[in-house]
């Protein structure tokens, strides 16, 4: 049985179509804010934890959106659709909505929707991405493994490697993170690509303490903790652009930022 069908996609408003200006540094910023009435979260109890939204995605033109796994939807600029499980969320490069589903990938250009069945190399709970209009699932090691040729307008097999080697342009070196083979951050306890750029740990003695979103040219500080841990929680835009959800008890916020 499919869990996400054509005529599940359901036409709601978006809780909101854009961002609110927030003072810029560095780049610019913005911030969006859904309340927990807007998006579902389940606050845990002593036997079960706290969860709510994650698999983030951004896209061009401020496109954006998350996986309401407490409402079983996916949110976002366009409004939303009915999505019982999600796999990874993603941005074409034309803007059309990318849902991974097991073996099926999903695309919705805001008026019909279209699928494909994906090789079964992609490991479970990888994630999803766009690498030069191609749909990866992005392994734990920052690998990609191809699923669907995705920048025509339309889903295509692809052909060639099952495997993408990760970019090795960020390397952490003896607690040193290296972008392009220039040192960016010291201290560091655990880094990996996004996009240009590294998410960074970093703390003491081996226990976490903060972590960062580090680039050759800019640094933003990104929250630890809050009313619960998503899945999917950082993304990039591929043009520069970077966004992270932060829960907050007033609510999940959504911030964004370009270099």
């Amino acid at each position: 049985m499919l869990l996400f069908a054509p005529w599940l996609f359901a036409g709601e408003p978006a809780p909101s179509a854009s961002f609110e200006p927030l003072q810029p540094a560095p780049g610019s910023s913005s911030e969006l804010v859904l309340g927990w009435d807007r998006v579902g979260h389940h606050p845990g109890g002593p036997e079960s934890a706290a969860f709510g939204p994650g698999w983030l995605a951004i896209g061009p033109g401020g496109a954006w959106a998350v996986w309401d796994v407490v409402n079983l939807r996916v949110v976002g600029s366009f409004g939303s659709v009915v999505a019982p499980s999600v796999d990874g969320i993603a941005f074409a490069p034309d803007g059309d909505l990318l849902l991974l589903q097991g073996r099926t990938l999903w695309r919705w250009d805001g008026d019909r929707a279209e699928s494909i069945r994906v090789p079964g190399l992609v490991p479970p709970g990888s994630g999803l991405e766009v690498w030069g209009g191609v749909a990866m699932g992005v392994d734990v090691l920052g690998n990609g493994h191809p699923i669907a040729m995705v920048d025509a307008g339309a889903l295509g097999a692809v052909s060639g490697p099952s495997l993408v080697e990760a970019d090795p342009s960020v390397v952490l070196r003896s607690g040193v993170v290296w972008i392009d083979e220039e040192p960016v951050a010291r201290g560091a306890l655990a880094a990996r690509r996004i996009g240009e750029c590294a998410l960074v740990e970093y703390g003491q003695r081996g226990a976490v303490s903060g972590r960062a979103l580090v680039c050759a040219d800019a640094r933003w500080e990104l929250p630890t903790g809050g009313a619960y841990r998503p899945t999917g929680w950082i993304a990039a835009d591929g043009a520069g652009g970077y966004a992270w959800l932060d829960p907050r008890a007033d609510g999940l916020h959504l911030v964004r930022v370009s270099r």
